[in-house]
């Protein structure tokens, strides 16, 4: 089954890479990195990689719903406008580009400023990495807050991409340089999520963006992503040894020893479908509430309004199970999958219809024009696609916040052109 799967991951990538021209593309973003998934699940020592065939069912309606999203994401729907003759395209307005990149900053400085003093106040800068248990505990318990501000420090996403397309389309500043690092401020966190997702869309700009020379430019392109993978591997090693999280367990890949650090970004991506099978033995996937996962803030927030009362918490209250076979490997993550099965049953393919649509066209949106806005919106659903091998991040407040900041900067930098055919 895993040279079955590698040859699948292989094809699939070199095709996919060819078809689309990137690397970075709808098919990899989502179906490569979930195949990853399960190659190293099965090449992994240790790790529990049997999975049922109601399992495996799952997965492939997974994967097939997803690329039926793809096709319909590929048709023209132009036959629903009135004027045929008159295309209207998205450009980029430097001038409100600008003024969004000032705006955002503004309102994203004072919040990590704020957050850095409760930091300082709290643990202290010297203490940061002695106390990260500490700070998990206090971030998970919510002793430790910064109030309303935590509210604007999700604009650091949307920011942070503005920033480097301007950077690269129109003036090199030394200013928006240290704004761009300023970005990375919510990074100093015992949670790993922020400096993921910054560096996921770090890397999609450069995949996304366009080369000048097409030589040099593709060495310093690949030069950029190993460097940053390089950050983000190091950076998970270091975090989960100072949380006491890492493995003592000398991992093997295919019966060939991996160097220690790569021990947890390997189980990271590893381990979420042997979990899923352990939900799913326990008798776990049962249809829980529809759309339980993805109206969350509706069903805590408004529903009561209205009496109507559902438990939130039980779906996303995920209990450490071992998932080691000759160890004892505590893991509590599930794919997205997991939380599409919770909250519409038997129609959860629907949900990857949906995803791989929306995938699909947003990227041939952004091709035809290349603009910043585009470039946010593709931005946000590849994230969504690619984080899909271990987790549902539409169910976390910062996950919407990300989105409504994106969709305020689309609205206001692009302006529509109209363009006679």
């Amino acid at each position: 089954m895993s040279f079955l799967l590698i040859v699948i991951f292989m094809i699939l990538l070199y095709f996919s890479s060819k078809w689309y021209r990137n690397i970075l593309n709808p098919i990899n973003v989502f179906v490569s990195i979930n195949l990853l998934a399960l190659i190293l699940m099965f090449g992994l020592s240790g790790l529990n990689s049997h999975l049922s065939p109601k399992i495996w069912l799952m997965i492939l309606v997974m994967f097939f719903s997803y690329l039926i999203g793809i096709m319909f994401g590929s048709f023209n729907y132009r036959f629903l406008s009135g004027d045929k003759s008159v295309k209207k395209v998205k450009i980029t307005s430097k001038s409100r580009l600008k003024f969004v990149i000032i705006l955002y900053s503004f309102i994203y400085d004072i919040s990590a400023f704020i957050y850095l003093w409760q930091i300082n106040k709290s643990f202290g800068f010297n203490g940061i990495l002695s106390k990260l248990t500490e700070m998990n505990l206090a971030f998970q318990s919510g002793e430790f807050s910064i109030g309303i501000f935590s509210l604007f420090l999700p604009i650091t996403y949307s920011l942070a991409l503005m920033i480097l397309y301007y950077l690269k389309f129109y003036k090199n500043h030394f200013l928006l340089i240290v704004q761009y690092l300023l970005c990375y401020i919510p990074a100093i966190s015992p949670r790993r999520d922020t400096l993921f997702y910054l560096v996921f869309m770090s890397m999609m700009f450069i995949f996304m963006t366009p080369s000048k020379e097409k030589s040099n430019d593709d060495f310093k392109k690949y030069f950029k992503i190993f460097s940053v993978v390089s950050i983000a591997v190091w950076f998970m090693g270091m975090s989960q040894n100072l949380l006491n999280k890492a493995s003592e367990h000398s991992f093997k890949l295919f019966h060939v020893p991996i160097p220690s650090f790569l021990n947890e970004i390997a189980i990271y991506i590893a381990g979420n479908y042997p979990y899923f099978q352990k939900l799913y033995d326990l008798r776990q996937l049962n249809f829980e509430h529809f759309l339980l996962a993805t109206f969350r803030i509706y069903y805590i927030y408004i529903a009561p309004i209205f009496g109507i009362q559902v438990n939130t918490k039980a779906m996303f209250e995920l209990p450490l199970m071992n998932i080691g076979t000759d160890f004892n490997f505590l893991f509590n993550t599930a794919p997205m999958l997991y939380y599409f099965v919770k909250e519409s049953g038997m129609f959860f393919f629907i949900g990857f219809i949906l995803l791989g649509f929306l995938a699909q066209k947003l990227f041939i949106k952004y091709n035809e024009g290349r603009s910043a806005g585009k470039l946010l919106m593709l931005s946000y659903v590849f994230f969504l696609s690619f984080f899909s091998f271990r987790s549902y991040n539409i169910i976390y407040l910062s996950t919407i916040l990300i989105l409504i900041y994106m969709l305020i900067a689309y609205f206001i930098i692009d302006v529509e052109r109209n363009e006679n055919e």
